[in-house]
């Protein structure tokens, strides 16, 4: 049986006198440091974004990005943000996709595994100094069911195995809007495979009792970019913010408490 809407609770905080931290989500389509194109102005850009937020005694703990469309061969150097360590899984042999998670430098990584199919990709990072594990997912429109039931197996390999006191946190573009997230169910109309997809990752989310929170469309009409967790009290607010670096828009998502504090 599908999980009940999540109600988030309500924020009443400020930020000019209390420290703050989000999570965000972005679908970047492409950060090219090498690009002719605006695509390598985009972390410039993304960290002048971050350095607002502090300024307002907001910390972004982490940001997770999907289509990053970065290469193996490009540094860690090019795409640095002060204060952040990166950690990525790259497109190799096609155009497009690529996923990373940029985590600020008070949170070490203690371990990563990655899956890629040459089609769907995901991250897998665990925080173990504050408990926190976090999967980013790009899945592209049109993947066929193949490769979203390998995701997910993936994923669920990951959910399977990780301890009741760790935050787990699944976010990224998966591309089905087949969802309809109030009822928690498919629509018809859509591929055969899309749809099928869409029933896979409903049934992963039951199954490990685990909440999508994203109830506002993140790309036109279309709910694309997610946000899974098994800890919904973790999560005061999420609000999608459009900005200029992707016709995305940014989701930020207010943690409950700032994990350098756990």
């Amino acid at each position: 049986m599908a999980s009940p809407p999540i109600t988030i609770q309500s924020y009443t905080g400020t930020t000019s006198n209390a420290k703050h931290a989000s999570i965000w989500l972005l679908n970047m389509q492409s950060m090219n440091p090498s690009s002719s194109s605006q695509a390598r102005w985009k972390i410039t850009e993304l960290s002048a974004m971050i350095r607002k937020e502090e300024s307002n005694n907001h910390m972004i703990s982490f940001v997770c990005l999907t289509e990053t469309w970065l290469k193996p061969y490009m540094l860690d150097a090019q795409v640095h943000i002060p204060g952040y360590e990166i950690t990525r899984r790259d497109r190799d042999k096609r155009t497009g996709g690529g996923v990373a998670i940029f985590s600020h430098e008070s949170i070490p990584v203690c371990s990563t595994e990655n899956f890629d199919d040459g089609t769907c990709q995901a991250l897998y990072c665990s925080f173990d100094t504050i408990n926190r594990d976090i999967i980013v997912v790009y899945r592209p429109p049109n993947a066929p069911l193949s490769s979203s039931t390998n995701l997910f197996k993936f994923i669920n390999s990951i959910t399977a195995r990780i301890e009741n006191s760790v935050t787990l946190c699944i976010l990224g573009d998966f591309n089905l809007p087949c969802i309809d997230w109030n009822m928690e169910s498919v629509i018809s109309g859509f591929s055969p495979d899309g749809a099928s997809a869409g029933r896979a990752l409903l049934s992963l989310i039951n199954d490990s009792f685990l909440s999508q929170l994203i109830r506002n469309p993140t790309r036109g009409d279309n709910i694309l970019d997610l946000f899974i967790t098994n800890r919904d009290t973790d999560v005061v607010d999420i609000t999608n913010r459009v900005t200029c670096l992707s016709d995305h828009c940014l989701v930020d998502v207010l943690l409950s408490t700032c994990p350098t504090d756990e």
